[in-house]
């Protein structure tokens, strides 16, 4: 089951705010999707992935949404691969999984055909 993690990256420091980065984990393989978005430490929550920046931060609300992109994305793209016939999620790595997300590969669109 691909499964996916914000964290902050301790080692990308931008005037006290640290960037957030998506880690996609799958076969027992990991990949990282840098973001691009610096957040302070004191804002940002790792335990929920659906609210990763709490309420009180008002004037990150952009930035909420920009993760919460990011994880919609995951999500439709895992659910379109379970429902194509022609690709095997469970001979995917995470590398394969991170090419969908950040759109270099496309998942195949099924056109209905009238009788």
């Amino acid at each position: 089951m691909a499964t996916i993690v914000m964290r902050l990256d301790k080692r990308a420091e931008k005037n006290g705010m640290y960037k957030v980065r998506i880690r996609i984990s799958h076969n027992g393989t990991s990949s990282w999707i840098a973001t691009g978005v610096y957040i302070d430490e004191r804002y940002f929550n790792e335990d929920s992935l659906y609210d990763p920046i709490s309420k009180r931060a008002y004037m990150y609300e952009d930035k909420r949404e920009q993760l919460l992109a990011i994880v919609r994305k995951f999500d439709e793209v895992v659910f379109a691969l379970k429902r194509d016939e022609g690709a095997n999620l469970d001979e995917m790595s995470a590398n394969d999984l991170r090419e969908y997300i950040v759109g270099r590969k496309t998942t195949k669109k099924k056109e209905m055909k009238k009788k």
